[in-house]
């Protein structure tokens, strides 16, 4: 669950998430794990809870985000800036207190508040004894969070953008973006759960209704491209939007099987996508029947 403020400045998103380990979670390792590694500390423990707090600044030269999590059990809720113009350290520090003001009420009546917060498949702590890491090391491990960081904060982004986002931005979105990073498996993981179950469904057919309506309704004459056919231009349209529906489809392949999602949440992942098709004669772009996120979802009925 999650929402965006813009403002003149810049964009306030805010997220909660019922499994911080797939959420915020990276390189195999759970959420607390992952923000010490990226803060360098333990985080603010919050009296009368079991929760921690962690707030940074990132490392951008030019404009750097402010993040701030609330990281209870397996739960979590985050509030983080995206393309601001002035965050600094007291930015992060607004958020902080932004999160412990409003973490509770978000997660009221989460049960995985009070659940085992996930595995380290990738804690330095678990592994056998080695020599100390080299300075090149060091640096390699450091890069690595950091781009996974980036791949996440990416995709939870356009996630969020393409929930609302125009037919000719979630063309280009889809066939720019999400297209270059479909085989990233932070990237598409973070992009599925941001989404939703519902969303990815609603996502998929969105695009199938607008390829539908634009192909149907192409006009005979385009006085910016007088010279194209009609044939060549509905090709190249349906052509683009089916190229989307791909897209889509290989990057949730691609979340599906990350290692950044366990065999319980594929599972109830799948399942919810199951309970959301009611119309077993609606087009599919999904390999797997079972967990299709193409055909119109109940509940919400949207007008394209």
């Amino acid at each position: 669950m999650g929402c965006r403020i813009h403002g003149e400045r810049g964009i306030l998103v805010a997220s909660s998430t019922t499994d911080s380990w797939v959420g915020f979670g990276q390189n195999g390792n759970n959420a607390f794990t992952t923000l010490e590694t990226i803060t360098g500390g333990e985080g603010r423990e919050i009296p009368g809870t079991d929760a921690r707090v962690f707030s940074y600044l990132d490392s951008d030269p030019n404009h750097p985000d402010a993040y701030a999590y609330w990281l209870e059990g397996r739960s979590g809720f985050t509030m983080y800036t995206v393309v601001a113009e002035d965050a600094d350290e007291s930015t992060v520090a607004a958020l902080e207190e932004l999160v412990i003001k409003y973490a509770s009420q978000v997660l009221d009546g989460v049960s995985s508040r009070t659940e085992d917060p996930g595995p380290n498949w990738n804690d330095p702590a678990d592994a056998a004894p080695s020599a100390e890491p080299t300075a090149f090391a060091t640096a390699e491990q450091t890069a690595a969070v950091a781009a996974s960081a980036d791949s996440s904060d990416r995709a939870r982004s356009e996630a969020e953008d393409a929930k609302n986002a125009k037919p000719d931005e979630l063309l280009e979105l889809i066939n720019g973006s999400v297209a270059d990073h479909q085989n990233d498996e932070v990237y598409a993981a973070a992009f599925s759960d941001v989404m939703g179950p519902e969303g990815m469904a609603e996502l998929a057919y969105a695009i199938n209704q607008r390829r539908l309506q634009q192909t149907e309704n192409l006009s005979a004459y385009d006085p910016n491209d007088p010279d194209a056919e009609y044939a060549t231009r509905w090709d190249r349209t349906n052509d683009a939007w089916l190229s989307a529906q791909a897209t889509l489809s290989i990057c949730f392949g691609t979340a599906t099987n990350s290692s950044a999602w366990t065999p319980q949440h594929r599972s109830d992942y799948a399942e919810k996508l199951s309970g959301l098709v009611t119309d077993e004669a609606q087009p599919t772009t999904c390999r797997s029947a079972s967990t299709c996120c193409c055909r119109e979802p109940t509940g919400r009925r949207r007008t394209y």
